[in-house]
């Protein structure tokens, strides 16, 4: 009873398989032709497990004949079958018609006494009797399985990849299953006439039909080379190690019994144990002979991860990563054609670092693929592998055709993606395996592993190609700056001095590189140990001594060099040479003050030269009319009055070349400031000008000179006045002027202490026009009808003194004029020095 339920349950699971497949692909032929045959198959199971149900004779003919018709049916299911697996081909249409018509004429027969005329009940069992025809079934059923299997060998030919792997699982199951079916329902019968074993035919045709389903439907979970081997191999190991137990039990049967006495009850044990460790030693090498013997040997995955990670760690060229890769990837699956396309990110394309083909002169794409392709953005969306033959299932079928046309022009079957840091920064497109075999499981986790061996190597080559570039970019800015540059680590050891370095403090960058700053000049040395003790980044003048005996005048800019954590990990200085700067100043000025004297000199000769002429004109006339008392009064008044003009131009004159206040006082500027603006009130409530002041209280001091502080101011002043007419406004402001600093430390406040004192002052005049802003200040140069063009030349010359900054401005929305003195401030004067 238990054979018989397991035909039923075989035939079950046929049934299921056939409904499994057809409803995956319907449409497809190879899925109904499939379950075609697979459906007559359970069908040929189920009848005969009815024989050995029914106890009728005539009802067991009846189902006896069912069987073999169903039979007859099998090997035409089987031949439409290989003409469409795994692709239909081009066939003779007439032979499969001429077939068809054949097996459904056997299958009417076999209802017929002509091929089973009668079936024999025995106990436990049941005997056929043949008819003539017989004979003729097992030729047509031996003719038609013959032709399949010939048309699939014909195909299994020139196969590769995918089919190729299908027919093999293909013919491995047909092996099999003839192996058992032909023989305990066909050979047998045919040669001893008996039907004893027909009940576990249908047994092995569930193993056809398993392999079959399995390479219709999920192919890739089974490299079939490996199971062929390791099963060829552990069959050698056992048959070995059971010839030499069997013979072992052999020789010490005879010889226990050449010798009378009683097998020791514990050698068949010894034997067994022995036997048992020896297959455990031989069948390692088996494998490995049958391996080589019948396949190619298969790769070691984790001795090519290790390699990956050796390789991949060794090289800081992205091209010579991609080919170390391509080597590893081209040994264990040997493709017909690898590339590996690398992203560039200025170009947004993905260009070959490596490629590789058994045809050297086949011809590449000329263009890398986009970021827009299709290809790259299904890789981009999908992890994994992505093969030629998945897309129908994986992909919307409006990109399949994109996708597929790229994969042909790099004559690629599998394009793999390689991200880092979950972005695609690479893509791996291999060809066809030169065996023909597809990519199994064990190759896509074995690619997936590589892929990210190959991300880690690209990245940390990419960014090795950026600290190169950067280096050398850096060096060659270093290398052709006019400005010396000199860096220090936190230790104060120099780690660059660059060839305008060396140029100006005449030191050899071998002398300097690699040694203290103690080997730099004192100033320079100075400035890079203040910047690493966390001075404020700033600019100063210091003076050098070349080894040539010059002195150089050098503008510095130091800072210190701070890591993210805020820390100083160094400090550097810019520095100039500023004799060429320095020489062009004093030439400035020289021709400056050249020309100021030749102006000072036409100004000084226009105005005494009037008065001359009035004293001159009298002194001619004095001869002639020295007796008239009118004339030698009136010549008394005018004499006077032009040499008093003289002398009040020639204090003007000594005015304008104030020496050098001899004594700067910390001051405060609001003092003098009021004082002046005291003297002028009445003048400008005369002319109905309107004064408005707005002074900062607790103004930092300045150093200066009261007095001519005030006359400074009263010049500005009055000047503004005489701009003005009636109800105009003077506006007058001071405050202090904060600046906000760089560098220092990081958890300083921003604001620093005063640097400057700003007095504004501010007419409501017509202006001064622009094009004459830049010549107010020049001895003798005025816009006024009378007057001298000396006064502002005073102001300049007192601020000069002063070390303060004079210019003037166009006034708010550009009406009247600004005069504006920015004094130096004195942070830390005493208060009780300050002058107020």
């Amino acid at each position: 009873m238990s054979a018989t339920v397991g035909l039923f349950v075989v035939a079950l699971v046929e049934f299921g398989l056939a409904a499994s497949v057809l409803a995956r692909s319907p449409h497809r032929a190879v899925n109904r032709r499939f379950a075609a045959f697979a459906s007559a198959l359970a069908v040929w199971g189920t009848f005969i497990g009815l024989l050995q149900l029914i106890a009728n004779a005539s009802a067991n003919l009846i189902v006896g004949r069912a069987a073999f018709a169903v039979a007859a049916l099998i090997p035409v299911a089987f031949l439409r079958f290989a003409v469409v697996f795994p692709s239909p081909t081009p066939s003779r249409s007439g032979f499969l018609q001429a077939t068809t018509l054949t097996g459904l004429f056997i299958s009417g027969l076999a209802f017929s006494p002509w091929i089973v005329a009668e079936i024999q009940m025995q106990p436990g069992s049941w005997q056929t009797r043949y008819g003539p025809l017989h004979p003729l079934f097992a030729v047509y059923f031996v003719v038609c399985f013959a032709v399949g299997l010939f048309h699939l060998v014909l195909k299994l030919r020139q196969a590769k990849r995918v089919a190729r792997a299908q027919l093999q699982y293909l013919f491995l199951g047909t092996a099999l299953a003839c192996l058992g079916a032909i023989s305990t329902n066909l050979l047998v019968p045919l040669l001893f006439g008996t039907s004893r074993l027909s009940r576990y035919g249908p047994y092995f045709t569930l193993i056809w039909v398993g392999f079959t389903a399995h390479a219709i439907v999920r192919y890739r979970l089974m490299d079939i080379r490996v199971v062929i081997s390791r099963s060829a191999a552990y069959a050698v190991g056992w048959a070995l190690i059971a010839g030499l137990f069997v013979g072992g039990s052999i020789l010490l049967t005879a010889a226990v019994r050449e010798s009378g006495s009683a097998e020791p009850p514990g050698v068949s044990v010894l034997l067994g144990l022995v036997a048992g460790l020896l297959f455990v030693m031989l069948a390692p090498y088996m494998k490995r002979l049958a391996d080589r013997y019948l396949y190619r040997p298969a790769y070691d995955a984790r001795q090519l991860v290790r390699e990956g990670s050796r390789a991949m760690a060794t090289f800081g060229d992205p091209a010579r990563v991609a080919a170390a890769m391509a080597d590893l990837i081209g040994q264990a699956l040997q493709p017909e054609s690898l590339a590996i396309l690398v992203w560039d990110r200025d170009r947004d394309a993905f260009h070959p670092a490596h490629a590789r083909h058994l045809e050297p002169a086949f011809p590449w794409p000329a263009t890398a693929l986009t970021g827009t392709s299709a290809l790259v953005r299904e890789l981009r969306l999908n992890p994994g592998g992505l093969p030629v033959e998945d897309l129908a299932h994986r992909i919307a079928s409006r990109e399949v055709a994109a996708i597929a046309s790229e994969l042909r022009a790099w004559h690629a079957e599998l394009a793999v993606p390689v991200r880092g840091e979950g972005e695609l920064i690479a893509i791996v497109l291999l060809g066809p395996k030169r065996s023909g075999d597809p990519f199994f499981r064990e190759d896509f986790d074995l690619l997936d592993t590589l892929a990210s061996q190959l991300a880690i190597g690209l990245q940390n080559a990419q960014l090795y190609q950026e600290i190169v570039s950067i280096k050398e970019y850096n060096e060659h800015i270093l290398a052709r700056m006019d400005s010396g540059v000199v860096a220090v680590r936190d230790d104060g050891v120099v780690t660059t001095f660059n060839p305008a370095a060396e140029r100006i403090t005449g030191l050899a960058a071998t002398q300097v590189l690699g040694q203290s700053l103690d080997q730099l000049d004192a100033p320079l040395g100075a400035i890079l140990r203040g910047s690493l003790a966390g001075q404020p980044e700033a600019e100063a003048e210091v003076t050098l001594r070349h080894p040539d005996g010059r002195t150089l005048p050098l503008l510095t800019h130091g800072s210190a060099l701070y890591d993210r954590s805020g820390h100083i990990r160094g400090a550097i200085t810019v520095f100039n040479d500023h004799s060429r700067l320095k020489a062009l100043e004093e030439d400035k000025r020289r021709a400056d003050r050249l020309a100021a004297i030749g102006a000072l000199a036409t100004g000084i000769a226009h105005e005494i030269r009037n008065p001359l002429v009035a004293i001159k004109t009298f002194a001619e006339l004095l001869p002639d009319r020295g007796d008239d008392t009118e004339f030698k009064s009136t010549f008394a008044k005018v004499a006077a009055k032009e040499v008093h003009r003289i002398e009040e131009l020639v204090g003007r004159l000594r005015a304008l070349a104030v020496p050098a206040v001899a004594t700067l006082h910390p001051l405060d500027v609001a003092g003098p400031l009021s004082e002046t603006l005291d003297l002028i009130r009445g003048e400008a409530d005369r002319r109905g000008v309107r004064i408005v002041t707005e002074i900062e209280p607790e103004l930092p001091a300045v150093l200066g000179e009261v007095d001519q502080l005030k006359q400074l101011f009263l010049n500005l002043f009055l000047n503004a006045l005489e701009a003005m007419a009636s109800r105009g406004t003077l506006s007058v402001s001071v405050r202090a002027d904060r600046q906000r600093r760089t560098g220092g430390s990081r958890g300083a406040s921003d604001r620093a202490p005063a640097d400057v004192v700003t007095v504004r002052v501010t007419d409501t005049g017509p202006g001064i026009p622009r094009e004459d802003l830049a010549r107010i200040f020049e001895p003798f140069f005025t816009t006024k009808m009378q007057g001298t063009g000396l006064g502002l030349a005073i102001c300049r010359g007192i601020a000069d003194a002063h070390r303060a900054a004079l210019w003037a401005e166009p006034g708010p929305a550009g009406a009247g004029t600004a005069f504006v003195i920015r004094f130096p401030a004195v942070v830390t004067a005493p208060l009780a020095e300050v002058v107020r």
